[in-house]
């Protein structure tokens, strides 16, 4: 597939923003296996990309950007003031402060009456689960042309609801309620493998460019040793109102092999495509003190065995085309 010149210098130039923290030292990983050697896209409206895997070092972490928003970014335990709500379950509690980086990079992902999680890669693309764009039971693509993303989102007193459906039309966003221009997930994905569902990601494309303002989260791939490090879920779980939470876990295993890892964290509805970062990666994907941003190594698929929570991984193949959708999605359509 050829692309324009000015997509190929985009994609050139924006190495420099990809961390060479893993060069020295970079988790051991298999070769693709055979006939995944080339990852195809499908759209929404019809196009289809074909983009190559890339098993390469440079592409095991990809920085983020903390905004031009005021907040220094913040662990929201500290901003809440309080430990997480604690039982015989998940670790979970409400993020009071979602207006502080990185908790303002997501938001809320509504498609028709289904409440989703996502976040922002970019100054328009975001990330969520392939699930949440692609309908579960016919593999067929859901209406997305009323959808729409807000990140920062807090309903607070503003909340307004009629049989447990959010009024949107009621609701004040933050800093920009953004409509789907596109969206796209792997060929292979497969929605009716519900209880799997393998590469459950989806590139989502939106008509405006809040990211610049919010900041957005840098893709991190983590070690094969990753098993026992603590991790943190963001979302909006539909079962607390859509508003913003955060769940507290740990890696309980992870596939090296594979786009799966599993996490003891909260699972409810509506979390599915929030963002999960492992604070003791953050060092290598955002080395500068100054830059403070954050990377996502996850993001949540669905409930599996035993209470265990399945995130589709972030591995090479998926950093890689993160940064070109990222890239190619500034060119189709750039910033005014």
């Amino acid at each position: 597939m050829k692309f324009p010149t000015k997509t190929l210098l985009c994609l050139i130039a924006s190495q420099a923003l990809v961390t060479t923290a893993f060069a020295k030292n970079p988790p051991s990983v298999p070769p693709p296996k055979p006939g995944e050697a080339v990852t195809i896209y499908r759209a929404w409206k019809g196009q289809r990309f074909t983009l190559p895997d890339r098993w390469d070092k440079r592409f095991y972490a990809v920085k983020g950007y903390h905004g031009s928003a005021d907040g220094a970014a913040i662990d929201p335990t500290q901003a809440n003031g309080a430990n997480p709500q604690s039982g015989q379950g998940p670790h979970y509690k409400k993020i009071h402060k979602p207006k502080i980086y990185p908790s303002r990079a997501n938001g809320l992902f509504q498609v028709g009456e289904a409440s989703c999680s996502g976040f922002l890669i970019g100054r328009s693309m975001i990330m969520t689960a392939a699930h949440c764009v692609v309908d579960e039971y016919d593999y067929d693509w859901r209406d997305l042309s009323k959808a729409w993303f807000s990140p920062g989102l807090h309903l607070g007193e503003q909340e307004l609801r009629a049989d447990q459906k959010l009024a949107s039309q009621n609701i004040v966003h933050p800093y920009q309620k953004c409509g789907v221009k596109n969206a796209y997930v792997a060929k292979s994905y497969n929605s009716s493998a519900y209880a799997k569902r393998p590469r459950d990601y989806a590139f989502v494309l939106l008509d405006c460019h809040v990211g610049q303002t919010t900041g957005w989260l840098g893709l991190i791939f983590p070690p094969e040793d990753s098993a026992g490090i603590s991790v943190m879920l963001r979302g909006y779980p539909a079962r607390y109102q859509n508003e913003p939470y955060f769940s507290l876990g740990k890696i309980l295993k992870i596939d090296p092999n594979g786009y799966t890892l599993f996490a003891n964290t909260a699972g409810f509805s509506g979390f599915s495509g929030g963002s999960l970062i492992a604070s003791s990666l953050n060092n290598k994907c955002s080395p500068s003190a100054k830059d403070r941003s954050q990377c996502a190594i996850g993001l949540l698929s669905s409930e599996f065995e035993n209470q265990h929570i399945q995130y589709t991984k972030m591995n090479g193949p998926i950093i890689f085309h993160a940064l070109w959708f990222k890239n190619w999605a500034d060119y189709v359509n750039p910033p005014k």
